[in-house]
């Protein structure tokens, strides 16, 4: 992280308002393959990165189950509410599949520019029930 971005998030931990972890390999922990974080902010709840070259081989998918158990059950938040770019596919499948619902559909800011985003939502007690039906 940039030495500003620090300033920011470090404070923001210190503070319980954000949770950030590094994405790492099994098989290879010094290698970071992406970024997963919760924010307790309004219509902003959890947001993640992956390298490209790691996409599609389902480590978005099980760093979520992972991080929505800690939001729902540790943290004991009752919605898990996300927005995402249009036209980001992969990140709308892994919504779909946690069994999310899209609430809207609005401009947003992202890295590349203002951009049309969907807001997303996860209910706490249809996780848990989800989470309790795979195990």
């Amino acid at each position: 992280m940039g030495a500003s971005l620090l300033a920011i998030a470090l404070p923001a931990i210190e503070r319980g308002e954000e949770w950030h972890w590094m994405i790492r390999l099994a098989s290879d922990p010094a290698q970071i393959i992406g970024s997963i974080s919760l924010f307790d902010q309004p219509d902003n709840h959890r947001g993640f990165w992956l390298s490209p070259q790691w996409q599609g081989h389902g480590y978005m998918g099980e760093a979520c189950e992972v991080i929505n158990d800690y939001w729902f059950v540790t943290l004991g938040h009752p919605v898990m509410v996300m927005p995402k770019a249009v036209g980001n596919q992969g990140s709308r499948r892994i919504s779909e599949r946690e069994g999310m619902r899209l609430l809207r559909t609005e401009r947003g800011c992202f890295v590349s520019g203002e951009l049309d985003k969907e807001v997303w939502a996860l209910d706490r007690e249809q996780w848990l029930g989800r989470a309790t039906q795979i195990r």
